[in-house]
């Protein structure tokens, strides 16, 4: 499942960091995000990441 979070790169001694300010947005909330918060910061973008899915937790229906 494709989601999207909103980082902030900063520039720290010669070293670039990230920092994540909101993820687990899909692409509209992203989007939305983004315009409301690059108003005031700057360094801001979308990264989009795949959230793995869990297969096998939960109850077992075989076992009960």
């Amino acid at each position: 499942m494709t989601k999207y979070r909103i980082i902030q790169n900063n520039v720290l001694q010669g070293k670039i960091l990230k920092i994540i300010l909101h993820e687990s947005l899909n692409k509209d909330e992203a989007q939305e995000t983004l315009n409301i918060l690059s108003q005031t910061q700057t360094g801001l973008e979308i990264e989009e990441y795949n959230l793995p899915l869990v297969d096998g937790l939960g109850r077992d229906p075989d076992l009960h």
